[in-house]
C-alpha cells in the first residue's frame, strides 16, 4: 500500500500502461513521469480551457460541452515546448514545471488574442 497519493497515482499509470479501458484522460492526469502531464493541473486553469477540458474522456461527443480532453491538453502542452512534430527530449524533461506553465499559459493568451471566438 502506497501512503503517498502522488506515488499511488504514478503506480496506477504504471499498471493502466497495460491495461484496457483506461481513458488517455486519466492517464495523463495522474502520470507525474513526464513533463506535459505534470504541469496539467496548471494549464487547465487557464481562462481558455476553465471548464471546457474533459478529465476522464478523450473523445468528445455531441452530448460531452468540453472543448476536449486531458490527452490533448498534455499533447498541446509537448508541441509547445518541443514544437510540432516534436519529441520531448531529456534537454526539454530538464525545464522546470513553472517555466512549462509560463510557456504554455503564453502561448493559450497568444491564442485567445488571434481568435477570439476562441476566448
Amino acid at each position: 500500500m502506497e501512503r503517498d497519493g502522488t506515488k499511488g497515482q504514478q503506480m496506477f499509470v504504471d499498471v493502466a500502461d497495460n491495461a484496457k479501458g483506461i481513458s488517455g484522460a486519466v492517464r495523463a492526469r495522474f502520470d507525474t513521469s513526464r513533463i506535459a502531464n505534470r504541469t496539467l493541473g496548471d494549464i487547465v486553469t487557464h481562462p481558455l480551457f476553465l471548464g471546457k477540458v474533459d478529465i476522464e474522456r478523450d473523445r468528445m461527443t455531441l452530448a460531452n460541452r468540453n472543448l476536449m480532453g486531458a490527452k490533448h491538453v498534455a499533447d498541446i502542452t509537448r508541441a509547445v515546448i518541443a514544437g510540432p512534430g516534436g519529441r520531448v527530449s531529456k534537454k526539454v524533461e530538464s525545464l522546470t514545471d513553472n517555466e512549462v506553465i509560463e510557456s504554455v499559459r503564453s502561448f493559450l493568451d497568444v491564442i485567445s488574442i488571434a481568435f477570439t471566438t476562441l476566448a
